[in-house]
């Protein structure tokens, strides 16, 4: 999400504003524009990208917590 090529192109900013529209969320109306994709992109990372990256047992979930001995080697 924090790569140059999306700085270049905005594809995740497209993709997290068609899944999170403005309009979704009371919270987002009368936020200025960058707050509102900063918050968007969050909510993104919070609630889509790390339970599938959990789901899908990859192993920088368990680098990241710092549990190398539960990583699967499969």
């Amino acid at each position: 999400m924090d790569s140059s090529f999306d700085r270049a192109t905005l594809l995740c900013e497209s993709i997290v504003r068609t899944i999170f529209p403005r309009e979704s969320n009371p919270k987002y109306e009368g936020i200025e524009e960058a707050n509102y994709v900063f918050r968007i992109q969050d909510r993104l990372r919070k609630e889509i990208l790390v339970p599938l990256r959990k789901v899908l047992e990859l192993p920088k979930v368990y680098i990241e917590a710092n549990d190398w001995n539960l990583i699967p080697y499969k």
